[in-house]
């Protein structure tokens, strides 16, 4: 028999290193609501807002569903997640870059190399951040709309602007747990998709997906609440995007390229050539105030086809960019050993040294786009994986870990690299100094990825998300008045409905928030 810990001999309970101890355990509860049982439910048991079925508190949903609004459509989780649209590529001609405005700053490499021994703390940027603008409040996308509403494009019926954030969010509606709301615009051959003010359709989340995540929005778990602990992650998103940024004179000494273009601007700002005038001629010192580094890439997709082509035109964020300097790393083989010069041995592998030399060329110096993303750990005794323990030696454990836990966050995630087109995923691990701490952060670590390797360490297909979006955007656009559409993925439900609700719905609430910011 186990040795049994000092709160297991208080409680009367077995050593939990038996076998079925943990089960025993967990089938008590959880943490956050003691006579919740069904902790081998995956979203039972109170999961995030109870989960589907679960006896958690009750998650309140992200808005109130007025008796006037008309239910247009309905769609199931399950059927949207067996939709497919064949992925946009440069290749068919169905994706192309329309803009890339803002400045891009050099990744530190030397975040790569950080181990929980060698952790940095997680420094509150001192750069002005400027919140990013829905897709009708974007002052370019407007513009765009514009144009195409003057002039459409041959062959194409309309087009639709979106953020990548929220492009995300639409893509992964099957694998949601909380609930969320869109706003759909549509004007003519237009559409926008926004977000209600002070909606948090695209703020991340934290343990969405673990069965024994916080229920709800409960105040009374203080700093480990749903909302607090998504607030915590968003700051910790923001801060690190700029802590893993090289300073001018290291990014100079890291690469040779050209100067940067202008920083990005905000909604209301100058255009960006207005901008570069102005701070050349020395005309308005805050219009050359330093924003935080990051770009916008304006893509546009094709989809649909024949009489139903329409285009979307998405704003991406950029977070970084790192110049691959080709390294090349031999390895022992036999086919370079050394041979006789002149044989025939030798003449082959001559060939493969030069072929080699031309493909070190080749791709040496290549700039790659880098999105920064921050997982976030607060208490290491609930998910039962320290990070500071496991992450050097056991990184696969903690990924796998994540996956489960923050599987929502993670697909949209993947999805909204997949649509930015950048290169790289860099994961930091960012994790509370003291587990009743939310002000004090460490980085302990960060983790590359590809996109498309995200995309499929989550089975997570491009084009199934291109399916899902094509299904509800093309829906959208078909509709036959003008006017304003609210979609809805609600909490603990597998379905998605549209309304169509008032031009003035939400103009309250915008209101209240004026005041409440006055």
């Amino acid at each position: 028999m186990g040795a049994r810990s000092r709160h297991e001999r208080e409680r009367g309970e077995p050593p939990s290193n038996l076998a079925g101890g943990a089960t025993a355990q967990r089938s008590k509860g959880n943490r956050w609501n003691p006579s919740a049982g069904g902790g081998d439910n995956f979203r039972g048991g109170g999961g995030y807002g109870g989960g589907f079925g679960g006896q958690g508190a009750p998650v309140a949903q992200s808005v109130v569903i007025r008796p006037e609004w008309t239910v247009l459509e309905q769609f199931q989780c399950a059927a949207l997640a067996k939709l497919s649209h064949p992925q946009s590529s440069a290749e068919k001609g169905t994706v192309s870059d329309l803009a890339f405005c803002g400045s891009l700053e050099h990744y530190d490499r030397a975040y790569d190399r950080l181990t929980p021994r060698t952790e940095r703390p997680l420094r509150p940027t001192r750069r002005p951040f400027v919140a990013a603008a829905t897709a009708s409040d974007d002052a370019r996308l407007r513009a765009l709309a514009a144009a195409a509403a003057a002039s459409p494009p041959p062959g194409v019926r309309g087009t639709a602007f979106v953020t990548d954030s929220l492009l995300s969010v639409l893509m992964t509606a099957p694998r949601a747990v909380r609930g969320w709301d869109l706003v759909f615009t549509k004007r003519g051959n237009t559409l926008f998709v926004d977000k209600r003010r002070g909606s948090r359709a695209d703020a991340p989340t934290v343990a969405e997906s673990f069965a024994d995540a916080p229920p709800g929005d409960d105040p009374s778990l203080g700093i480990d609440a749903a909302a607090s602990l998504s607030d915590e992650a968003a700051a910790a998103q923001r801060d690190l995007s700029q802590q893993v940024l090289l300073d001018a004179s290291a990014a100079s000494a890291a690469s040779a390229t050209a100067a940067p273009p202008p920083k990005p601007h905000a909604c209301g700002d100058p255009p960006i050539e207005a901008a570069a005038e102005a701070s050349t001629s020395g005309a308005s010192p805050s219009s050359q105030q330093p924003r935080a580094g990051t770009a916008y890439r304006y893509r546009k997709f094709t989809l649909g086809s024949g009489a139903s082509t329409y285009d979307v035109v998405v704003r991406c964020d950029v977070d970084a960019v790192l110049v691959d300097r080709g390294e090349v790393r031999f390895v022992f083989s036999p086919l370079f050993r050394r041979s006789r010069p002149g044989s025939r041995k030798g003449v082959e592998t001559e060939k493969k040294l030069k072929k080699l030399d031309t493909h070190e060329k080749n791709f040496s110096h290549q700039t790659k786009l880098v999105a920064v993303r921050a997982l976030t750990e607060y208490d290491p005794k609930l998910t039962g994986v320290d990070w500071r323990a496991k992450l050097e030696a056991q990184r696969g454990a903690v990924l796998a870990t994540e996956l489960k836990n923050n599987a929502p966050k993670l697909a949209r995630w993947a999805a909204s690299a997949l649509v930015s087109g950048v290169d790289l995923v860099k994961l930091g691990f960012v994790s509370r100094s003291h587990p009743r701490d939310a002000s004090q952060h460490s980085v302990l670590g960060a983790h590359t990825v590809k996109p498309r390797e995200l995309a499929a360490n989550i089975a997570l297909s491009p084009e199934s998300c291109w399916g899902i979006a094509h299904a509800v955007i093309d829906l959208a656009m078909r509709l036959p008045a003008d006017g304003k559409y609210l979609l809805v993925r609600e909490a603990g439900k597998p379905v998605v409905r549209l309304y169509g609700v008032p031009a003035d719905a939400f103009d309250e609430d915008e209101d209240e928030e004026d005041e409440d910011g006055a």
